[in-house]
């Protein structure tokens, strides 16, 4: 096995695209656009039970994608978060 040797600068070059990469993760992550929920996740955030679920999705009022295979149906946060947004009641 061979040895390295890293200088000082060397290491501050690998700690700064460290950050960035963990900088970049944490967007990711924060992102509702990359958080999926499944149906028993959106009953709990909102609050609701199935039949208002189903009762959303017929209805068109929150977007959703269906699993073919397994019939599982998952939900976009950004999607359940504009769901609650257009259904927002202003303050008097």
């Amino acid at each position: 096995m061979s040895k390295m040797e890293l200088n000082i600068p060397d290491l501050e070059k690998i700690n700064d695209k460290l950050d960035m990469l963990l900088k970049k993760l944490d967007q990711r992550i924060t992102d509702p656009r990359h958080i999926v929920l499944d149906n028993d996740d959106l009953l709990k955030y909102l609050k609701i039970g199935r039949t208002k679920a189903a009762m959303l999705r017929n209805e068109g009022k929150i977007a959703y994608s269906k699993e073919s295979g397994t019939g599982r149906i998952y939900y976009l946060l950004s999607d359940v978060l504009k769901y609650i947004e257009n259904h927002r009641q202003e303050t008097f």
